[in-house]
């Protein structure tokens, strides 16, 4: 229904400028929704093109350009986030991952210390954040990551796996990694980990 609604909005072209980068831009994060990346970043490129001031237009290209293996179109459109909003979280946790996704891990862990700051109990930082530590190497600060995480939203599946995916890698306390993602498995069957 919203691909047909917005559909409806972008052939009529009788929207103002702003309705009509709106239609976009939400078509856009549909696409997305359904995996469907480049379709989501000709809409997401469409809406940007008519309305250029609107951080959450370049964070959903920015994540779209990651999920299409282009992190350095992503970076580019979360530096511009981040230029019209300076404490947009979402931005400098996937900037994070843009330069996780290069194997720049500073600039990566920079940027999650930033987001921290900007938002000290987004749990989903600290993952981000654990993923970045193991990808380095540092499995106990991962680990530490993965358990503030924990700490900080028990009922949240994901901390369980990240938790679990940290101690199998690092090939330590391989006991409780499984203990981990048992627990995982209860909580949500679809976990991957």
């Amino acid at each position: 229904l919203a691909l047909a609604d917005c559909t409806e909005i972008i052939v009529r072209r009788t929207a103002t400028p702003d309705v009509l980068a709106h239609a976009y831009f939400v078509r856009g994060v549909t696409w997305g929704g359904m995996q469907m990346f480049p379709r989501a970043l000709a809409d997401l490129d469409a809406a940007i093109a008519l309305q250029g001031d609107k951080v959450e237009y370049y964070d959903a290209r920015g994540v779209t350009r990651a999920l299409l293996q282009d992190p350095d179109g992503a970076i580019h459109d979360f530096d511009v986030s981040l230029k019209l909003k300076p404490d947009d979280t979402l931005a400098l946790m996937s900037r994070g991952s843009a330069w996780d996704q290069k194997g720049d891990y500073p600039r990566a862990i920079a940027d999650y210390d930033l987001a921290v700051k900007a938002a000290p109990t987004n749990p989903l930082i600290l993952l981000n954040r654990g993923v970045t530590f193991a990808n380095m190497g540092d499995y106990a600060h991962a680990l530490a990551d993965d358990e503030a995480a924990i700490t900080m939203a028990p009922q949240f599946s994901g901390g369980y796996s990240s938790r679990c995916l940290t101690r199998a890698t690092w090939g330590k306390d391989l006991d409780n990694a499984v203990a981990d993602c048992d627990q995982a498995l209860r909580m949500n069957a679809r976990n991957f980990v």
